[in-house]
């Protein structure tokens, strides 16, 4: 999400919004944060995002579409599109239709932007990937969870503060990020909406002035119930890509 924290990160700095921006330093709570976790989880259905196969949604300027039971991912922006697996085998660069001779630059620009943007799509799955630690306390008068990426990703070392309403659903978070000077930013997590699986999706984010939308979520079980063909069969055919047993014609 560097690319994006970035661009939050200038208008911070250069932006006063009718009040001062004070840095707070980083807490450090100490109690378990498992069962605020477990319950955030359930707020947004995870158990149904796991049986989501596949998401589409625009961000930041870009259109993509995430086969996660398949691990394939599109990333359009302008006239570039890059069908690219997300487990390194391979991808495929076209630009106006046409398939270019070098894809490989584009191809970890597609994975770059998917590591961002997904993260905007729905970081609240990630809180039991390798290397996170989950922390609770009171701040600000209300119990919070506290999410650090002790190792992993492309920003080890950040931390996420979750604040959420009377469902555990969460409403705001506040970061301490490398790539953003004031420690303790809070941008609101709202837009709630319910994809056709079951699994829920904030698509609004308020920081200041900017506002950070999602648009265009669609998700599903299988890539069948949102297009009429298949958007990586070009990939799949190139690469002779696995298919899982239940999308085998």
């Amino acid at each position: 999400m560097r690319k994006t924290l970035y661009i939050i990160g200038i208008v911070l700095v250069l932006v006063i919004t009718g009040c001062v921006l004070a840095h707070r330093p980083i807490p450090s709570p100490s109690d378990s944060g498992e069962k605020l976790a477990t319950q955030i989880e359930q707020s947004i259905n995870k158990k149904a995002w796991d049986q989501t196969g596949i998401i589409t949604w625009n961000f930041a300027g870009a259109e993509h579409i995430w086969d996660k039971s398949r691990e394939l991912h599109s990333y359009t922006r302008g006239n570039n599109t890059i069908l690219h697996s997300l487990a390194g085998k391979g991808g495929i660069h076209f630009k106006k239709g046409k398939v270019q001779d070098t894809p490989q630059r584009w191809i970890q620009k597609a994975y770059n932007a998917w590591i961002n943007d997904s993260f905007w799509l729905n970081p609240l799955v990630k809180f039991h990937d390798e290397g996170v630690e989950l922390k609770t306390m009171t701040y600000d008068g209300e119990q919070v969870l506290t999410v650090h990426f002790a190792s992993g990703g492309n920003t080890p070392g950040d931390t996420y503060m979750w604040f959420v309403d009377e469902h555990f659903r969460p409403k705001m978070w506040r970061m301490w990020v490398s790539i953003i000077p004031i420690g303790g930013t809070s941008i609101s997590w709202e837009g709630w909406t319910q994809i056709s699986t079951g699994a829920w999706i904030s698509t609004q984010h308020k920081v200041g002035p900017v506002n950070l939308e999602l648009s265009d979520v669609r998700g599903a079980k299988h890539w069948r119930e949102i297009f009429d063909k298949d958007p990586f069969a070009a990939l799949v055919q190139k690469y002779n890509l696995q298919l899982p047993s239940n999308d085998i014609p």
